[in-house]
């Protein structure tokens, strides 16, 4: 069953994470990182950032605080789940 559809990056989504029931981070082809808010059928971006490179490799910690964040280019950024930091 198809619940929602959502466009999110210009080249396409290479990577995601879940960080909570209701919480995911999704990586772009583009470097874009997003932050969606899963309400049911409701879904909202509540944060994005933009990385150098396209995003290959996402990964949370087990409490779902930080994340970290590897690109094509060859940086890894470590990343504040709540505001993106």
């Amino acid at each position: 069953m198809l619940v929602f559809c959502l466009n999110i990056c210009a080249m396409g989504v290479r990577t995601i994470q879940a960080i909570s029931a209701n919480q995911v981070i999704v990586g772009g082809g583009d470097g874009q990182v997003f932050s969606l808010t899963l309400n049911g059928r409701d879904t909202a971006v509540s944060t994005k950032t933009q990385f150098y490179g396209a995003i290959h490799g996402l990964t949370s910690s087990p409490d779902g605080t930080q994340s970290l964040v590897a690109t094509e280019k060859g940086y890894l950024y470590r990343l504040r789940n709540q505001d993106f930091s």
